[in-house]
Parts: C-alpha cells; sequence; structure tokens
C-alpha cells in the first residue's frame, strides 16, 4: 500500500497529468433505487441541468455561496455561507442541487483527480419500513425526492476520503513531484486531524491544500449535460 510517511526517490515514470481518466466510481444512493430509476433516467439524460444558485460556480473566482471542505462530513455544521460566514440549516441542505430538481444521476469530475462521482437520491427515511397499503404499494422510486445539495456533498466526501490503492500510488511515477505533493498532503491531513496515518493516502490528498469545495459548473461540450466540474480553494 502507499506508504505512510517517505515517498520513493525513483526516477518517476509518469505525470500525474497524463493519465487516462480510472474508470472508477462512488455513488451515493441506495441499489433499490438505482434500479428504479433507470427507465426514468433514459428519457432525460438529454436535457441539460442548472446547478442552485447556492451550488453554482460564477464569476472569475468560480466560487458559490457555499464553502465546505471535503475532509469533514457534510452537515448543518461543516457546510458554510460564504457570504455569512455562518452554517446552512439542514432544510437548506436538502433542497435540490438543479433549479430544476431531478432524480437523474449527476456526474462530478476535476482536473485535480482522476475518479469520476457519481450522485443519485438517497430514498427517504424510513422508506423501507412501512409494510401495509391500500391498494398497489408505491415503488421506491416513486418513494425517492430529487437529488439534493446534501446527495451531492456526501457523494464528494465519500469519494475523497477513500484510500488509494497500491497500483494508483504507482501510477503517479516514483518520487515523482507529484507523488511528493500527494505525500506532503497525506501528513498536513492527519496532523490537521490528530489520526489517520495507518489508513494511508487517500484521494483527497491529490487536492493538496486546496480542500475547499466552492461550487459546481456544468460541463460545456458534453452530450448529456449532467456532467459537472468541481471547483476547490485553499483552506
Amino acid at each position: 500500500m502507499p506508504p505512510r510517511t517517505d515517498s520513493s526517490s525513483s526516477v518517476p515514470r509518469h505525470s500525474f497529468e497524463m493519465r487516462p481518466p480510472l474508470k472508477q466510481h462512488h455513488t451515493w444512493h441506495g441499489d433499490d433505487a438505482e434500479r428504479g430509476e433507470k427507465s426514468k433516467r433514459s428519457n432525460v439524460h438529454s436535457v441539460p441541468v442548472e446547478i442552485t444558485p447556492l451550488m453554482a460556480a460564477s464569476g472569475r473566482s468560480k466560487k458559490s455561496y457555499i464553502e465546505y471542505d471535503v475532509t469533514f462530513l457534510p452537515s448543518a455544521r461543516s457546510v458554510m455561507n460564504r457570504h455569512t460566514r455562518s452554517a446552512f440549516p439542514e432544510q437548506t441542505l436538502l433542497q435540490p442541487v438543479t433549479r430544476q430538481p431531478t432524480t437523474s444521476r449527476l456526474t462530478l469530475r476535476s482536473h485535480k483527480f482522476p475518479w469520476i462521482i457519481t450522485v443519485s437520491p438517497s430514498p427517504p427515511k424510513g422508506a423501507a419500513k412501512a409494510a401495509f397499503y391500500i391498494g398497489s404499494a408505491p415503488t421506491l422510486a416513486q418513494q425517492i425526492g430529487p437529488i439534493s445539495i446534501l446527495d451531492a456533498l456526501q457523494a464528494i466526501h465519500l469519494s475523497l476520503n477513500t484510500p488509494i490503492t497500491q497500483k494508483e500510488w504507482e501510477s503517479l511515477g516514483a518520487g515523482s513531484k507529484t507523488q511528493k505533493k500527494v505525500t506532503k498532503a497525506y501528513r498536513a491531513r492527519c496532523t490537521k486531524m490528530g489520526g489517520g496515518w495507518e489508513s494511508g493516502v487517500r484521494r483527497i490528498d491529490w487536492l493538496g491544500s486546496k480542500t475547499k469545495l466552492v461550487g459546481l459548473e456544468v460541463e460545456s461540450g458534453v452530450a448529456d449535460g449532467r456532467t459537472c466540474k468541481l471547483s476547490f480553494a485553499r483552506v
């Protein structure tokens, strides 16, 4: 597994910038919800989405109203309003992440790392507890709501806090500048969190010190209209 202290000093074989995207996905949803939504998604994938103003990257800085350090689990305490410097309440985070609420999956990516993040709506709390209905029982697809801001933030946190594999570490190039940068970020993160050394390098370490999510932007030129770029800033 990736080293927990010093990186290798041999000559790098690859550079991170030239790596092809990895075909790994992390999706924040229940399996039943995904199966129930397949037919519905096939009809709406061609309709471009528009990100809610709270999350939409805007201006030259590509920043939204929301600031969120992806190191921490998203909650009403960790997701901040960039303008008021106060935390967003839970009901705000449960609002749809798109202007026109959608239950169709969104794809998130960044030039800072090679992984693709897929976001789907989470089933409502208690959806699986009901056991008796008059007439036809509603399907899970009918019970779930649109993708929320919280769904997107949870998917990002889950994906980026996943430990990397040995193959992913070696693909950076032994002793390369990028590998050393990731090692430095790993050490800084563990020091900041007061632990976590035993878990090794995680995907979040690809971001260096820029772990603050500041917005989403629908990527132009992508046919499905549902691929968004992530904007990060220094914490």
